[in-house]
């Protein structure tokens, strides 16, 4: 699943994991030279599951912009989670 977020050119890919590595394949329009990755499991058996709001946590710091970032307490605070 590939998922193009335009707000921030985020992409989101569910990728299998094969001899503990994987390979991630970007869009020819994909310009970034540098990217930040942050790998959640998606098996929800072994680990354990977010709750609602660690998830609206999630979700307000995926739509900031770094240049006007804030913590996951501030997002908290602000957004009364």
């Amino acid at each position: 699943m590939l998922e193009l977020l335009s707000i921030m050119n985020v992409i989101r890919q569910f990728i299998e994991v094969k001899d503990h590595s994987f390979n991630v394949s970007l869009p020819k329009n994909f310009n970034a030279k540098s990217v930040e990755v942050i790998i959640i499991p998606n098996e929800e058996e072994d680990f354990y599951k977010l709750s609602e709001q660690q998830k609206k946590i999630l979700d307000k710091a995926l739509e900031q912009d770094k240049k006007t970032f804030i913590s996951r307490d501030d997002i908290s605070k602000k957004y009364k989670l």
